[in-house]
C-alpha cells in the first residue's frame, strides 16, 4: 500500500531565547503552510519577513512525496 505525504517546514534560528526561537519557527511554518505543499520558509535575523525555499517543481506538479 502507498502512502503520499507532504510536509510545510518553519525554520528559525539565532534568537535570544527558547521561547523567541520557537515564536519565530511556529510564524515561519505557518507561512509555508499558507504557501501550499512542500513549502520550507526561513524566518530572517528580525522576523520582519521570511524567505520561501519551496521547491518550485514539487508544488507545481502537487505531486505529494511517496513513502513506502
Amino acid at each position: 500500500k502507498e502512502l503520499r505525504a507532504t510536509v510545510s517546514i518553519g525554520v528559525a534560528s539565532g534568537a535570544e531565547t527558547l521561547e523567541e526561537l520557537i515564536r519565530r519557527a511556529d510564524r515561519a511554518l505557518y507561512r509555508a503552510k499558507g504557501r501550499g505543499r512542500n513549502a520550507v520558509v526561513v524566518a530572517d535575523e528580525s522576523d520582519a519577513s521570511c524567505e520561501d525555499v519551496v521547491d518550485r517543481r514539487a508544488r507545481s506538479t502537487h505531486r505529494p512525496s511517496t513513502v513506502r
